[in-house]
C-alpha cells in the first residue's frame, strides 16, 4: 500500500543554495524516525510493518504497508542522497525509487535477503542473503554478506558475495555473517560475524582494491578470548540411545502394540504397558547391553562438553561482547562505532554496555565507558559521535536520553546542552515542547509515581554536516492523536540549525576573526586575531577560568559540559558558547 500525505505540522521553506535555509523546530506525532538521510532532506519512520518517509523539502509523507507484511529500513545508512533508500518487505531485500517501496531484485535465487545500506550516489547496496551453500538447515551459516550494484534503468545486478571466514573464533561454523554499512566510494563495507553459539558477534571489514579485488579484516578480533584460553574440542553428538522396539520380534512388538492401544482407549485409566512386559528374557539382556554401551559414551560426552561449556564461560568473561547489529559508521567508512555489551553477574540483574570507537586507517581503537550505558546512533568523519541510553533492564522506566561527543573531545555531554549551545533558540523549543509528566515505577518500593516535567529527548541522530537532527521518543501517552491516525507510541521532532553554524562553537561577528574550541582533555584552541583576554563561565554564570597570557592552546583543567567563552580582542568582546 501506497499513500501520500502531508502532516498538519508544516513543510519546510527553502532556499534554493541549501536544503535548508533558516533554524527550523517542528514536532512530527506518531513518527518512528530512526533515519535521517545524509543531505538531511529524508527522514524515515518504521513501525508495526509500516514504513513512512517524510521529505523535509516539500513536506510530502510516503506511507509503506499496512501492516501485513514487516517492511522496514535496512539497518545502517539506508537513504542515499538521490531520493532512494533501501530495506525489507518481510524478508525480502526492498528499495524505494522515490515513487515505490519495491522489491529490489525480482529475480533473486535467495529465499531470504536484506538490503542494509546505501551508497550516497544510489549505485552500490549491502546486506545479507540466506547462504545458498548451507546444507545442514539450522545448524549451519545462515546468511552471508552480499552487494549489489544500482544500474542507471533502476535494475539490478546479481548479488554478489564478499568473501568471508567460513569457521568462527571456536573453529565451527558462524550463524550469521553480515554487511551493515557500506562508504561513500562504496568500497569498504562493515558488517559483524555471529558466531556458532550466538553468544559473540564481531566486527569485519570487507575492502574493494582499486583492481576491484575483495578482501576483509576483523578488527577487534584481539578483544575477544583476551586470556588466549584453549577450547576443548566440541565433542560429536552420540545420537539417540537404543529403542526397545528394535530388539523385539514382530510379535511381541505385535502385542506391545495392543496393550498400548487399549491404554489409550481406556483414557489413561488401565495400567500403562511397559515394554518389558511384552520382552523375552534374551530380548531385555540384548536391550540392557546396548543401555550400558550407550550410557557410558553419553556419561563421556557429557563430560566433555560440560570441560567445554566452562570454557567457553570463560572465554565470555574475557571477551568483548559487541552488540548485534550496533554497527555505526562514518560517511568515508574509515571510522566505526559498536556497542559492547557486559553482562550482569546476577542471574537478572541489569546489564550494562559501553562504546568502542575503531579508526580503521590508524589501526586503532579508542573505548568510552562511562555509567550511561550508550549505544551509537551517529559516527561522522571528523570525529562526532552521537549515542543513546540503552536502558539498564528490563524494567527500567527511565525514557532514553541521549549524548554527543563533539570532533576533539574525549566526553559525552547531553543532547540538550549540545543543542542548546548550538543556539539557544532549540534548548528554548526543546523544554516547551519536550517537557512532559509521565507514570512510572519507584524501583524501591514498586509503587506507581508521576515524574513531572522530563525532558523527552529520546534516540538522537543526525544527518552528515550535522546540522539536522533526528529525535525519537517514547510518547507515554502524553500524545493523543484523532482516532484513526498512527498509534501515538512514539513521536519524532526534528531540529534544522543553520548551515553556517560551526560545530565547536558559536561565533560573534563583534570579533569576527576570532574562533574558540576544545580540542580534547579541556584544552581550547584559539585560532584568528590576537586575543588580549579568555574568560569562561558556566552555564549558571559562575567564572571558572581565566587566562590573559593567550597561547594558541591553553589548557583548562575543566571537566566536560558546555561552557561560554567570553574572548577580548582590539578592544571588543564576544561570548562563545563552548562544549568540552
Amino acid at each position: 500500500m501506497k499513500k501520500t500525505l502531508l502532516f498538519a505540522l508544516g513543510a519546510f521553506l527553502l532556499g534554493s543554495a541549501s536544503v535548508h535555509a533558516v533554524p527550523t523546530m517542528e514536532l512530527v506525532p506518531g513518527f518512528c524516525g530512526t533515519k535521517v538521510s545524509p543531505d538531511g532532506r529524508y527522514i524515515g519512520s518504521s513501525y508495526l510493518g509500516v514504513i513512512l518517509i517524510k521529505d523535509l523539502q516539500t513536506g510530502v509523507v510516503y506511507e509503506y504497508g499496512d501492516g501485513t507484511i514487516e517492511n522496514s529500513f535496512g539497518h545502517c545508512n539506508a537513504f542515499s542522497k538521490v531520493g532512494t533508500a533501501v530495506g525489507s518487505m518481510g524478508d525480502v531485500a526492498a528499495i524505494w525509487d522515490g515513487s515505490d517501496f519495491r522489491i529490489l531484485d525480482e529475480d533473486s535465487p535467495y529465499s531470504l535477503s536484506y538490503a542494509n545500506a546505501i551508497t550516497p550516489d544510489g549505485t552500490r547496496v549491502v546486506g545479507d542473503v540466506s547462504n545458498p551453500g548451507n546444507d545442514e538447515g539450522q545448524e549451519g551459516q545462515l546468511l552471508v554478506p552480499v552487494y549489489w550494484d544500482v544500474n542507471p534503468d533502476g535494475t539490478v545486478s546479481d548479488a554478489v558475495i564478499l568473501p568471508h571466514p567460513k569457521l568462527d573464533f571456536t573453529g565451527r561454523k558462524p550463524i550469521y555473517v553480515t554487511a551493515l554499512s557500506v562508504s561513500e566510494n562504496g568500497k569498504t563495507i562493515i558488517g559483524q560475524v555471529m558466531d556458532y553459539s550466538g553468544a559473540v558477534c564481531t566486527p569485519i571489514v570487507y575492502t574493494q582494491d582499486d583492481s576491484g579485488e575483495w578482501s576483509y579484516s576483523e578488527p577487534g578480533a584481539e578483544l575477544v578470548n583476551t586470556l588466549n584460553l584453549e577450547l576443548p574440542e566440541y565433542p560429536e553428538e552420540i545420537g539417540p540411545g537404543p529403542d526397545p522396539k528394535d530388539f523385539m520380534t514382530p510379535e511381541n512388538l505385535e502385542a506391545y502394540n495392543n496393550a498400548y492401544q487399549e491404554w489409550l482407549d481406556s483414557n489413561y485409566t488401565t495400567e500403562y504397558p511397559e515394554y518389558g512386559y511384552y520382552m523375552s528374557a534374551e530380548e531385555i539382556e540384548a536391550y540392557n547391553s546396548a543401555a550400558t554401551i550407550y550410557n557410558e559414551k553419553a556419561e563421556e560426552f557429557n563430560a566433555k562438553i560440560d570441560a567445554y561449556l566452562s570454557t567457553f564461560r570463560e572465554i565470555l568473561s574475557c571477551s568483548a561482547l559487541f552488540t548485534f547489529n550496533s554497527v555505526v559508521a562514518s560517511p568515508d567508512g574509515k571510522k566505526f562505532v559498536i556497542a559492547v555489551t557486559v553482562q550482569s553477574e546476577e542471574m537478572w540483574g541489569p546489564d550494562s554496555s559501553y562504546q568502542i570507537y575503531f579508526d580503521l586507517e590508524k589501526g586503532t581503537y579508542t573505548e568510552f565507558r562511562s555509567d550511561l550505558n550508550l549505544s551509537p546512533t551517529t559516527c561522522l568523519n571528523d570525529g562526532p559521535i552521537i549515542s543513546s541510553v540503552i536502558p539498564s533492564g528490563y524494567a527500567d522506566p527511565t525514557p532514553v536520553a541521549s549524548y554527543v561527543k563533539a570532533a576533539g573531545s574525549d566526553s559525552f555531554v547531553p543532547f540538550e546542552d549540545f543543542i542548546a549551545a548550538r543556539n539557544p533558540v532549540f534548548g528554548e523549543w526543546m523544554n516547551d515542547n519536550l517537557r512532559h509528566d509521565y507514570e512510572s515505577v519507584d524501583m524501591d518500593t514498586y509503587e506507581p509515581i508521576i515524574v513531572e516535567k522530563h525532558l523527552f529527548v529520546g534516540q538522537v541522530r543526525c544527518s552528515d554536516d550535522m546540522n539536522v537532527f533526528l529525535g525519537l521518543v517514547e510518547s507515554y501517552g502524553w500524545l493523543d492523536l484523532p482516532a484513526g491516525d498512527m498509534p501515538a507510541d512514539y513521536s519524532s521532532y526534528v531540529i534544522v540549525d543553520d548551515p553556517g553554524s560551526g560545530i565547536h562553537g558559536v561565533r560573534n561577528d563583534s570579533v569576527s576573526d576570532v574562533t574558540v574550541r576544545c580540542i580534547g582533555s579541556g584544552v581550547l584552541r584559539v585560532e584568528g586575531d590576537a586575543v588580549d583576554g579568555l574568560s569562561v563561565y558556566d552555564l549558571s554564570g559562575r567564572l571558572v577560568f581565566v587566562v590573559s597570557d593567550i597561547e594558541r592552546d591553553i589548557p583548562t583543567g575543566l571537566n566536560s559540559g558546555v561552557y561560554v567563552v567570553k574572548v577580548s580582542s582590539n578592544g571588543t568582546s564576544s561570548t562563545i558558547k563552548v562544549v568540552i
